[in-house]
């Protein structure tokens, strides 16, 4: 197998939102982007009983349908508040590492024998931080410089808010919430794939449950775009869902290997802060 042909596996001071101005939608008029945020945040459970959570693990597989190429694998995610992640990808022809320890990001991959690890920075490095931070859903305002509700859309036939939101890393993409459910179905962030280059993405969320008070998507299916190899798929199904739980420090230590890169890295963003 190419190993270029294999897309990178998707990991993910206050700022005031900017309320959307009132509009009409199929005569429907929409509310404020914050509004229907907070909303997600209530319907999922409420704020009290997320920032209770502080670590996470969660269980299942990744099936992989993507440029000629099927195969499952197992995926294993730990989680620690405010921002420390591992994610462990395990199958014949991949297996992966994307870590964070709330200031660093790297990986480790490993393909057809070969090793390989890799220190993330520039703004992918952001993103994945974003990603990363534990209680974002509900720090949503931390995450996002700009929200605005655009319209209503239909997703898998049911209606649902289009909110255009713009991060501090420099993203700009929609997220998609349930007009009955009021929680999060759809967004559409893209991705950047294993060869660097960047692809158009539709992530799915559906059959929450819940979990000690706060309901989490159980599949997360991920349609790809990439701009030379075409479309595909991949499908996070969570078999379990613990909260609470020790989770051995190790996983969200940085691989000596890269210390001094990470160092360098450091040096030159207190340079650069110092330079304004």
């Amino acid at each position: 197998m190419n190993s270029k042909i294999i897309p990178a596996v998707l990991f993910t001071s206050s700022l005031l939102a900017l309320p959307a101005s009132a509009q009409e939608s199929e005569g429907r008029e929409l509310p404020p982007a914050a509004q229907i945020l907070d909303a997600h945040v209530a319907a999922t459970g409420g704020k009290p009983a997320h920032l209770a959570i502080k670590t996470r693990k969660m269980s299942g597989k990744l099936v992989i349908d993507m440029f000629g190429h099927k195969f499952d694998a197992k995926v294993e995610k730990h989680a620690e508040a405010p921002a420390k992640a591992h994610m462990l990808i395990e199958s014949l022809p991949l297996n992966q590492i994307l870590a964070s320890d709330g200031k660093h990001v790297w990986e480790w991959r490993r393909l057809h024998d070969e090793d390989v690890t890799t220190l993330i920075s520039g703004v992918k490095k952001d993103k994945e931080l974003e990603r990363t931070l534990f209680h974002g859903e509900v720090h949503w305002r931390h995450l996002f410089k700009e929200v605005e509700t655009l319209r209503v859309v239909q997703v898998e036939d049911k209606p649902a808010y289009q909110v255009r939101v713009a991060t501090r890393s420099g993203d700009q993409y929609s997220r998609f919430y349930d007009l009955e459910s009021k929680r999060l179905v759809k967004h559409d962030r893209s991705a950047r794939g294993i060869d660097g280059k960047d692809m158009a993405t539709e992530v799915y969320l559906s059959e929450y449950q819940e979990f000690d008070g706060v309901w989490l998507a159980m599949n997360v299916r991920t349609e790809i775009d990439h701009p030379e190899y075409g479309k595909g798929t991949q499908t996070w199904i969570y078999a379990s869902i613990e909260h609470g739980i020790d989770i051995p420090q190790q996983l969200f230590v940085m691989p000596e290997e890269l210390a001094e890169e990470a160092a360098a890295e450091a040096a030159k963003a207190d340079k650069k802060g110092n330079e304004r």
